[in-house]
């Protein structure tokens, strides 16, 4: 609820990570990217994530295979999440301290950086307005173990998809 309280429409005005980076939101309602509150960013993006989540089409609830949009559109509220975090470090992370809330964002960006990295469902370019906090966690460590890299990837599509782009 910090973030709640401290991002606001007249705090954050754009979503932004920092003051270089801007994000749009477009979706099948409105397919022109347009600047939105960084609140508004987040609310719809948590429709958009309640959406997919629960479309049986995308995820099926019994034993069907997924979609072929699967990937795709999981990519896609990922990057938009990671987003959420770049413009939480880059425009509250003060508050974020006032409120003694950095070990648990930290932890929880941490847990989100290396599930997107282990499946490929992020590409490194959106890491950028963070890159160097991303270094820093990367060189604290956990790295997955050698036998997981080792591994073929668990969702295939990812990388066909990727190369699509």
């Amino acid at each position: 609820a910090v973030l709640g309280d401290i991002c606001t429409n007249s705090s954050c005005p754009v979503m932004c990570a920092g003051s270089r980076v801007t994000y749009k939101w477009a979706d099948d309602e409105h397919p022109e990217p347009r600047s939105v509150t960084a609140p508004e960013y987040m609310r719809l993006l948590m429709t958009q994530a309640y959406d997919l989540l629960t479309d049986e089409r995308v995820i099926p609830q019994d034993e069907s295979a997924f979609q072929p949009g699967f990937v795709p559109a999981v990519q896609k509220l990922l990057r938009r999440f990671l987003r959420v975090y770049t413009h939480t470090y880059t425009s509250h992370f003060d508050c974020m301290q006032q409120h003694k809330a950095i070990a648990h964002l930290n932890c929880s960006f941490k847990h989100f950086m290396w599930f997107v990295r282990e499946f490929s469902l992020v590409g490194e370019k959106d890491f950028a307005p963070i890159g160097t906090l991303v270094q820093t966690f990367t060189a604290q460590g956990g790295t997955r173990p050698p036998d997981v890299a080792a591994r073929e990837p668990a969702i295939p599509e990812a990388s066909s998809a990727a190369e699509a782009k």
